[in-house]
């Protein structure tokens, strides 16, 4: 197991366990679009990504991120992958956004991110 997977499956862990101390949170998959992809607003394209989780990190790192695409793999032989976007879902223009069996669109960017994994302790009060 590389480095980068071991941090990834920790991030993954932690976020679970978060999620479930706090159901109030925003979710990442609140955000997705199952088998559906945006094309032609790639600015960065990432092989071997773990999950969505590697591609929301990606895309929280570059302020530019407006969403990304998560091509799951078809067999043992393919990897998965991550398309970093510079425009959302609002801004697709006809065309720009397609059916894809293998790739679910997350219409999440930078600044939502943000608020879903930096700063969301404002969502869980205690009682």
């Amino acid at each position: 197991m590389t480095y980068l997977e071991i941090c990834t499956s920790l991030l993954f862990l932690f976020l679970v366990s978060y999620t479930q101390e706090c159901p109030h949170r925003p979710s990442l998959n609140g955000y997705r679009y199952k088998n559906i992809k945006l094309k032609g607003h790639e600015i960065n394209n990432l092989k071997g990504a773990l999950s969505p989780y590697t591609c929301a990190d990606a895309c929280l790192r570059d302020p530019r991120c407006r969403s990304f695409n998560f091509k799951r793999k078809r067999d043992s032989n393919d990897i998965n992958e991550c398309t970093i976007n510079d425009i959302n879902n609002e801004k697709a223009k006809s065309g720009e956004v397609q059916e894809d069996f293998e790739t679910d669109f997350y219409d999440v960017g930078y600044e939502a991110l943000q608020k879903i994994f930096l700063n969301s302790s404002s969502y869980c009060t205690q009682d």
